[in-house]
């Protein structure tokens, strides 16, 4: 249901998670592993209730894996922006840069030499900067901001970053939340 994005079953993820977390005040102690995996489970970043931005407006910024599905909005408003970086020179194919991530800098150093991340994010800022005015002068207090890659490793990490450090220093005023989701899973 969570890869497939089936509504019915999308729409009940925070009603079990808030289950989940309330089963886990007390221990199953027959169950330790499963005691285990879920308490897990509910701390990743994907699962934690967000901090208040005190009724302003909240950017949550995530990378992903295409091949996994698009990451699911905890907020309700059912989406916002998904990028595809697919288009950018993938350094995931080099034997030097398999294992690191967007974050490391051979990685940054082989995005921003090919150069071609540099127009893809001026063409991103171009769109989620008046979406973000707009929202917060409306008094919205939600969007979603996704970036893809074929393993949500390289390319989607280095853009998510870019966004999250973009919309910080220039709206001060929001709160961004950064989330690299298959990250998180390993």
């Amino acid at each position: 249901g969570w890869t497939e994005h089936k509504a019915n079953f999308v729409v009940s993820i925070p009603a079990a998670i808030e289950a989940m977390a309330e089963l886990l005040e007390e221990p199953f102690e027959r169950y330790p592993y499963l005691m285990k995996v879920l308490a897990e489970m509910l701390s990743l970043d994907m699962f934690k209730p967000r901090e208040s931005s005190g009724g302003g407006l909240t950017v949550t910024v995530y990378s992903f894996s295409l091949k996994k599905g698009v990451p699911y909005d905890p907020s309700g408003n059912g989406g916002g922006y998904v990028f595809d970086c697919r288009s950018i020179h993938n350094p995931g194919r080099y034997e030097p840069y398999k294992k690191l991530t967007g974050r490391d800098e051979p990685v940054v150093r082989f995005l921003e030499e090919d150069g071609a991340v540099f127009g893809f994010m001026e063409h991103v800022y171009g769109i989620v900067d008046p979406h973000v005015e707009t929202y917060s002068g409306r008094g919205f207090t939600d969007l979603m901001v996704s970036f893809g890659c074929t393993g949500g490793q390289h390319r989607s990490v280095y853009c998510a970053e870019r966004l999250a450090a973009h919309l910080t220093e220039k709206y001060p005023h929001i709160t961004v939340h950064l989330i690299h989701r298959e990250q998180q899973w390993k």
